[in-house]
């Protein structure tokens, strides 16, 4: 269990400005995940076809929001 003094800490090391810009940039990079896989997963009982929809629509979103931000970040 944390105690409140570490939760207080904790919180003082996270860069809220960071998390607010970085925030900013996720619809962006959905809407590009989305336009490769598109929003729905596949239906059905096929976890192979679900598996490979969720690793290939994650690289894509993350890899995305990376790139945004390193975009932004070099201004």
């Amino acid at each position: 269990m944390i105690s409140e003094s570490m939760k207080v800490r904790l919180h003082a090391l996270i860069d809220q400005d960071y998390i607010r810009e970085r925030n900013t940039l996720i619809r962006f990079a959905e809407k590009r995940a989305n336009k490769e896989f598109g929003r729905q997963r596949p239906k059905g009982k096929d976890i192979k076809a679900k598996t490979e929809y969720a690793a290939n629509w994650n690289r894509v979103y993350h890899a995305e929001l990376e790139r945004l931000w390193r975009e932004r970040a070099c201004r």
